[in-house]
């Protein structure tokens, strides 16, 4: 009996002990497939509705094809922002793990690395991230209220649709979609998105109010969308009320049916049309348009603005008071689909823009010029500099470092900040050397950096003009300057001195160093170093304002090496 009871405390002990095992929250990484912790998605996702979480988790899935897809359809406790959890590829690559689509109606999801056989759906989602995904010409709906979706770096989506219902006031919102390769893209009351670098092959449409930013994207085919536009390639028309227009370069429209644009601002443009017809239709007020540029071929009707045609951009002016510093002339582009500025369009006076603080770079992240930014979303970077340099040199003496270099011209140069680098580190500021504004002769330049202790050291200049634009030229090969080969104690300067003055010395290796100063009697009157250093150039300040004129003599111990120098205090 005894015997009995035993054993069944035992048993219970172990059903007990299971029994928590399998219901303790999940933490970490899971393997899942054939071979895996779960040999199913779904297992996993239902241990992880079922248990919950208690940090971040990883499903690995092992390369294959799952039909079941994944489907999590609830929330699951002990997620949030920090306690994700996560479905990736185990090898980290996409093509390895095909999944039968996908449907998200819970929060903290991030789908990264996987390969869909069916189409995304996302519903009433919350910190949804899509990340390095292959969509095999699927698509991707998110709708009813889903918010703060993440879709970034994933390609062959035929469609990407954002669907919030105004009707139902269940709007989306906190949409980030940057890096991807999309067919169309939808979007249907939608606000604070921002649609950053992509390549949308289909255009852009709207059903409804949406609100955000189209950055540096390059878009074939119409685009029909609210918003603000920065910094775009547009091939093909567009139909749009955005809010702001600024550095976009739109190329399309066609006799019958040319871009429709009716922005509040709108600024830095360029817009071609080139089957002739107008580059521009706007049936609305424009609140502020200048600094554009369109052309149609040197056809007239360049611009239809409320039902009237003007023929060039000086008409247009005349009549509405826009456009009084833009201009009607041909442009020259890479190619046909690709709307960099072609060399033939450099240092074009008529490319110039104005600033605009929402655009400081280019669609390529190129930073923009802080005075004279061009017009489109191209910036140019192939205008001669306001300084020529032919040559920047240095030498060595000991430890001083002589910089050398020369300019063939200068316009509007205030000077050369002198910056240097130890070992790799952050760069300082070491001196200013005065310009010659602006000047068509050679002049040559000198600065010595004195006093370096040893190390790699990297030089370079920063030409400032009177605008408070600057431009680096850097110094092509590292200075070192290496160790002493013998211990040295150099002579104070200045000598005689009142009442300061510096003493250097020099280790060859790495000694107990002590540095002392004496008056005409041999009595010792103050430590100046007394600890070990390392093989090295050193200086020493002292200041003799508590002392009064006479002779003094300072002594440098290091090892078995010493060594005695006058030196002279006259006040």
């Amino acid at each position: 009996m005894k015997t009995s009871i035993q054993i069944w405390f035992i048993s219970l002990l172990i059903t007990i002990s299971v029994s928590n095992s399998i219901s303790s929250p999940l933490s970490g990484t899971y393997t899942v497939g054939s071979t895996g912790r779960y040999l199913t998605i779904n297992s996993a996702i239902n241990d992880a509705l079922t248990q919950g979480i208690s940090g971040p988790v990883i499903f690995a899935i092992f390369p294959g094809i799952y039909s079941e897809g994944i489907n999590v359809l609830s929330s699951i406790t002990g997620s949030s922002l920090n306690n994700t959890i996560t479905f990736k590829s185990q090898t980290g690559i996409s093509s390895d793990v095909f999944i039968n689509g996908i449907s998200i109606n819970s929060s903290n999801i991030i789908l990264n690395q996987l390969s869909l056989n069916n189409l995304i759906h996302i519903f009433y989602g919350k910190n949804i991230s899509l990340i390095y995904n292959n969509l095999n010409s699927n698509y991707i709906t998110v709708g009813l209220f889903s918010y703060n979706i993440n879709i970034f770096d994933n390609y062959n989506i035929s469609s990407l649709n954002l669907q919030g219902q105004d009707i139902i006031g269940l709007p989306i919102q906190n949409v980030q979609i940057i890096n991807n390769n999309i067919g169309h893209l939808y979007l249907n009351y939608c606000f604070n998105f921002l649609v950053e670098k992509n390549i949308i092959s289909n255009g852009i449409s709207t059903n409804s109010s949406v609100s955000g930013i189209y950055s540096k994207n390059i878009i074939t085919g119409i685009v029909n969308s609210n918003g603000s536009f920065y910094n775009n390639f547009i091939i093909g028309q567009v139909g749009s009320l955005p809010y702001n227009f600024v550095n976009n370069t739109v190329v399309g429209g066609s006799l019958s049916s040319p871009t429709y644009l009716n922005p509040k601002n709108c600024y830095n443009n360029i817009f071609i049309n080139p089957t002739g017809g107008p580059t521009i239709h706007s049936e609305y007020p424009i609140q502020a348009s200048d600094y554009n540029l369109y052309y149609n071929g040197g056809n007239n009707n360049l611009i239809n603005f409320l039902g009237i045609s003007y023929n060039n951009v000086q008409d247009f002016y005349n009549v509405t008071g826009l456009d009084q510093h833009s201009s009607d002339q041909p442009v020259s582009f890479v190619s046909p689909t690709d709307l960099h500025l072609a060399s033939t369009s450099f240092g074009d006076p008529n490319l110039i823009g104005i600033p605009d603080t929402n655009v400081v770079d280019d669609i390529d992240g190129q930073i923009r010029s802080l005075t004279s930014p061009f017009k489109g979303a191209d910036e140019i970077f192939d205008i001669p500099s306001p300084v020529e340099l032919s040559a920047f040199n240095s030498t060595i003496n000991l430890n001083n470092v002589n910089l050398y270099w020369t300019t063939t011209s200068e316009i509007n140069n205030l000077g050369f900040v002198i910056e240097r680098s130890i070992n790799n580190q952050d760069w300082l500021n070491v001196g200013f050397v005065q310009g010659h504004g602006t000047i068509t002769s050679i002049n040559n330049y000198e600065f010595i950096d004195k006093g370096l202790n040893s190390g790699k050291y990297n030089y370079r200049l920063k030409q400032l003009d009177y605008n408070g634009n600057y431009e680096y030229f850097n110094l092509s090969e590292a200075v070192i300057i290496g160790f002493p080969d013998k211990f040295l104690l150099s002579q104070n300067y200045p000598n005689p001195f009142n009442p300061v003055t510096l003493i250097n010395y020099e280790l060859p290796s790495y000694n107990n160093v002590q540095l002392k100063v004496y008056d005409n009697s041999g009595k010792e009157l103050i430590t100046l170093v007394n600890s070990f250093k390392e093989a090295g150039r050193y200086n020493v300040t002292f200041d003799g304002s508590n002392f009064a004129s006479g002779v003094y003599y300072y002594k440098l111990t290091a090892g078995n090496f010493t060594s005695v120098k006058k030196m002279f205090l006259i006040k």
